[in-house]
């Protein structure tokens, strides 16, 4: 990645230092652009799928709607099985997923990897389901760092009900970190930005990743 991806693409882009070593595109400020590679289950081969993270949510891993890179005939492309050794022997496969990037990841980004964007798309998600605490607490987030406070505990009231519905442990504990935000949030309206961006600190360390 670092030698024949990187210095084709436009921008700042680095390798992860924790997480698998992923690409990811600098400034990462609220939202990460990420192209990730990963092993097959059943072979040495190798996939590469493109994601955003909402640095603002709790997160330790990557997690986001995944993207796979369509190439045909195959949806979701496998490269180079068995997995290359050498840099020389990757240079191929490498090319590829550099013109997949191009072509597909980066007008995704530019479509979802700003907040205007993510904030659009979660939005719709969450009216589609307002019964999935996980689409409501992203919802939540990026409404505090919008700085939209007054629809930000609308829709922690609606995480509350989400969770309390579920029933689940870990919905349950995300319908309360919801409230514990929200709760400061009345306490001082000021303290909802300072919370998402400790908590986007915390992302980045967790992730590997430079501001």
């Amino acid at each position: 990645m670092k030698r024949y991806v990187i210095p084709q693409l436009p921008g700042e882009w680095d390798v992860a230092r924790r997480s698998g070593g992923f690409l990811y595109q600098r400034p990462t400020t609220w939202l990460v652009r990420c192209v990730l590679l990963s092993n097959s289950s059943y072979s040495t081969a190798f996939k590469a799928e493109y994601v955003v993270i909402l640095l603002a949510r709790p997160t330790d891993w990557i997690s986001g709607r995944f993207q796979a890179f369509q190439a045909l005939p195959d949806i979701f492309p496998y490269w180079s099985d068995p997995a290359p050794t050498t840099v020389a022997e990757a240079e191929g496969p490498m090319l590829q997923i550099l013109d997949l990037i191009r072509d597909q990841a980066l007008p995704y980004f530019d479509r979802v990897g700003t907040l205007a964007g993510l904030t659009a798309l979660v939005e719709m998600e969450a009216a589609a389901h307002p019964e999935d605490v996980n689409i409501q607490e992203e919802l939540f987030c990026l409404q505090v760092v919008n700085g939209d406070l007054e629809s930000a505990l609308r829709t922690a009231e609606i995480a509350d009900h989400a969770a309390g519905d579920d029933g689940r442990d870990w919905a349950i504990a995300v319908g309360q970190r919801v409230q514990r935000n929200a709760e400061a949030i009345r306490r001082d309206h000021s303290s909802g930005i300072s919370i998402k961006r400790a908590q986007a600190d915390q992302s980045r360390s967790d992730l590997g990743l430079v501001p």
